[in-house]
């Protein structure tokens, strides 16, 4: 049986996340053929430094070490979520230091499954009680994207059923898995060792999509959202405020390199 997410509101009825009040759930399934999914997508426009190497073994179990980098990247636009996005707007140079991630999503263990319905202020609070913290959009792209800045983390094209997104069936139907416990989808991962980026659940991270709405951003697609959106440049947020809540959306938790503590 598929997940509670069929229950969620149609388009058009309020949010049932406890997001901003009468707005409409944007991450809720579809009506068939009569939804068109907005997105914003951002392109690698030239890499400026990007060392290869690694960086030593993770302060935590399974976290793995992300080496930084710089870069100079396109400007967010908005696009219906088409396979052939090309993406505009002013360059922006962005830069991060080395970091670990966790290999899995929250709780971070494998064969465990991922904990959704969770909102952005309580999965950064339960990142912060391990002693991480949410990861930053420019590091969950680099440790998404891999050392040879892959669309699709695995590779610079999509495979089906490579990770748990949605696939034909047979009979040429779409179906779903549902969400799938950490390592089912053992090959979903960039040469990092980070596992489940495309598809699965959506993924909080630790910045603004509109700082003057309140809005926050998620990243990576999910197992029922469109395969188009199963791409380490897809990033969403309209409505999506501190408190807002959905089982299509997870975390994964970030910590700054040189820094020490307890295991998980």
């Amino acid at each position: 049986m598929l997940t509670s997410v069929f229950k969620a509101v149609r388009p058009g009825k309020k949010s049932r996340g406890r997001g901003k009040r009468g707005s409409r759930d944007p991450l809720a399934p579809p009506l068939p053929r009569a939804y068109v999914f907005f997105v914003q997508f951002i392109s690698l426009v030239r890499i400026d430094t990007m060392s290869l190497g690694r960086i030593g073994p993770g302060p935590y179990l399974l976290m793995l070490a992300v080496v930084g980098a710089s870069w100079t990247g396109g400007g967010h636009t908005e696009q219906p979520a088409t396979p052939e996005i090309a993406d505009a707007g002013n360059a922006v140079s962005i830069r991060i230091g080395d970091f670990y991630i966790d290999r899995y999503e929250y709780p971070n263990r494998l064969g465990s499954l991922p904990r959704v319905s969770v909102s952005w202020a309580t999965a950064r609070s339960l990142c912060r009680e391990r002693g991480k913290r949410l990861c930053t959009e420019a590091e969950w792209k680099r440790a998404a994207r891999g050392s040879q800045d892959y669309l699709y983390g695995y590779g610079p094209d999509f495979e089906p059923r490579r990770c748990n997104t949605p696939f034909r069936g047979e009979d040429g139907a779409w179906r779903r898995s549902g969400t799938t416990a950490s390592g089912t989808y053992p090959r979903c991962a960039s040469d990092y060792g980070v596992v489940d980026m495309i598809g699965n659940v959506w993924e909080w991270t630790d910045g603004w999509y509109d700082e003057s709405e309140g809005w926050h951003i998620v990243r990576g697609g999910s197992w029922f959202n469109s395969v188009n959106l199963a791409r380490t440049d897809t990033r969403y947020g309209r409505h999506l405020t501190e408190g807002y809540a959905l089982d299509l959306i997870g975390f994964r938790c970030c910590r700054s390199a040189g820094k020490t503590a307890p295991e998980d």
